[in-house]
C-alpha cells in the first residue's frame, strides 16, 4: 500500500486499488431526500463537528463535502444498525461483497483520501482495522473481505474513526489547496482536489445503494 505522497513520486496511485469501478445500482446523490433516523446510539457527526453544520473555519468546498458526507454516514448507520453479524457477513448469490466488506471499503477509502490530502499516514491500528494492509495496489483488484464477527457497532465505530480523519483533513484546507492535484489512475491525468471532494460523497452514496440491494436479499431469505 503506497504511503501518502507516493503517487506523486511515481508509485502506483492508491485510488484504483481502494476505489475500483462501482457496479450495481446507483442511488440518488447524497444530500437528497430525508436521511434515516440516527438511533444507533453512536454520536452524530454533525453535532460533533461544527464545520459540518456550516460553522467553524472550513473553506466552502470542504464544508459542502463534509455536509454531504454527514448525510451519507447517517444513511449507512441507519441501514446497518439493526443487522446481525450473520446478516452483515452474508454475500448474496451473484454478488461479490458482504455489507460488512462494503462498509469497511467506504471507511478505507476515506482514510486514504484523508492521507492524500493531509500528507500524513493514519495510525497503523486504524489502517489495519479498515483492511488497508490487505489491499492489492492494482487496478480492478478485489476489495478485501471483512473478517468474521463484525457487528453493526464495530463497523460504525470504524466508520466514525475514518470520518474523523477526513474531517481533520478538510478543516486544514485553505483556498490555495484547491489548486493541488492528485493522480486518479496509473497514467491518467492528475485531478484537482475538488474532484476528490466530489468523489467522497458519491462513493459513499454508491455503496449505500449496494447495501440497500443486499438488504433486499435478506428480506427475501427471512
Amino acid at each position: 500500500m503506497p504511503t501518502p505522497g507516493a503517487a506523486a513520486a511515481g508509485a502506483a496511485p492508491v485510488w484504483e486499488s481502494v476505489c475500483p469501478p462501482v457496479s450495481g445500482p446507483m442511488p440518488a446523490a447524497a444530500g437528497r431526500g430525508r436521511a434515516p433516523e440516527d438511533s444507533d446510539g453512536g454520536p452524530r457527526i454533525e453535532s460533533q463537528h461544527p464545520c459540518s453544520q456550516g460553522g467553524g473555519t472550513m473553506i466552502a468546498e470542504a464544508r459542502t463535502c463534509s455536509e454531504q458526507l454527514a448525510f451519507g454516514l447517517r444513511t449507512i448507520q441507519g441501514a446497518i444498525r439493526d443487522l446481525t453479524p450473520e446478516q452483515l457477513a452474508f454475500v448474496p448469490p451473484g454478488l461479490a461483497n458482504s455489507i460488512a466488506t462494503l462498509v469497511l471499503h467506504v471507511a478505507a477509502t476515506e482514510v486514504v483520501v484523508a492521507e492524500q490530502i493531509s500528507g500524513r499516514q493514519a495510525a497503523e491500528d486504524l489502517r489495519r482495522a479498515v483492511l488497508l494492509d490487505r489491499y492489492t495496489p492494482a487496478p480492478g483488484a478485489p476489495i478485501p473481505a471483512a473478517g468474521p464477527g463484525e457487528t453493526a457497532a464495530s463497523l460504525i465505530g470504524k466508520l466514525q474513526r475514518a470520518r474523523a480523519e477526513v474531517l481533520a483533513a478538510l478543516e486544514a484546507l485553505t483556498p490555495a489547496d484547491l489548486e493541488r492535484t492528485f493522480p486518479f489512475r496509473p497514467g491518467g491525468r492528475p485531478q484537482p482536489l475538488t474532484f476528490f471532494l466530489h468523489l467522497l460523497p458519491f462513493h459513499i452514496a454508491s455503496h449505500y445503494g449496494q447495501i440497500a440491494l443486499i438488504k433486499r436479499f435478506l428480506r427475501q431469505d427471512a
